[in-house]
């Protein structure tokens, strides 16, 4: 089982309820994951996937993730000027869609207990969903 991360962390388990709420609410039209498939796959076939989908995060919660969710692709994209210059370019960050929807419902439990205790990093304000 090398391909798996175990991390030490204890999370709440996610309902069926956040994993529906999450897929319905992806952006269709924007790049593959870095699996190759697109969002609209999962919501064409939420009915049939979200509880397939929702034994996996759960399962991965409690027993590791795979390696392959911790991957991402990092792609430069050219904003103008001298294309030898780094700093005229952006990246974005492709990963695996199953990572993204288990981040944000991390995310969505968890942001707003650290607000609560005030434990939320320095300087993350412009990251804020308020």
């Amino acid at each position: 089982m090398e391909n798996i991360i175990r991390t030490p962390i204890k999370h709440d388990i996610f309902s069926l309820e956040d994993n529906e709420s999450r897929i319905n609410k992806l952006t269709n039209g924007k790049v593959k994951g870095i699996e190759g498939y697109q969002v609209e796959i999962l919501k064409l076939g939420r009915y049939i996937l979200i509880p397939h989908l929702h034994k996996l995060i759960n399962s991965s919660i409690k027993h590791g993730f795979h390696k392959t969710w911790t991957q991402s692709l990092i792609v430069p994209i050219f904003k103008n000027g001298d294309k030898v210059a780094p700093s005229n370019y952006m990246t974005i960050i492709i990963s695996h869609i199953l990572a993204k929807i288990y981040g944000f419902i991390s995310d969505k439990k968890i942001s707003p207990r650290l607000e609560i205790h005030g434990k939320r990093a320095k300087g993350k304000d412009g990251f804020m969903r308020y």
